[in-house]
């Protein structure tokens, strides 16, 4: 199962027009005991209609430089063709998406609320 998971959290993306980005708390479990972790959710809907999860992470908090990181790692996978995303009103994850976006396509190819 883990190098299930591992090959999906690594594989190529492509072109997804729409994203819907979100973050939620969960007690996680951890050397430490039980802690409270911001999992980072993206999903994309592609050409076609259908919507895929592009990317499930945990970090210790939702934060612009955690956002950020989530954001290059869509890129490096090759993740294109973006014309909108939608999350909750936080600028916490809007102004990294935005900045991201910028730089890929020389405009903010993305509105966030």
């Amino acid at each position: 199962l883990d190098q299930q998971l591992l090959a999906w959290r690594h594989r190529p993306l492509g072109e997804y027009p729409y994203l819907v980005v979100d973050a939620r708390y969960e007690k996680v479990r951890t050397p430490r005991g039980v802690v409270s972790q911001g999992i980072f959710i993206i999903a994309g809907i592609n050409a076609e209609g259908y919507r895929e999860i592009l990317s499930v992470g945990a970090a210790t908090a939702e934060n612009k430089t955690n956002w950020a990181e989530v954001f290059r790692a869509l890129k490096e996978r090759g993740l294109t063709g973006v014309e909108f995303a939608v999350s909750d009103d936080n600028p916490v994850s809007s102004e990294p998406w935005r900045k991201s976006s910028r730089k890929s396509s020389g405009r903010g190819a993305s509105a966030m609320r």
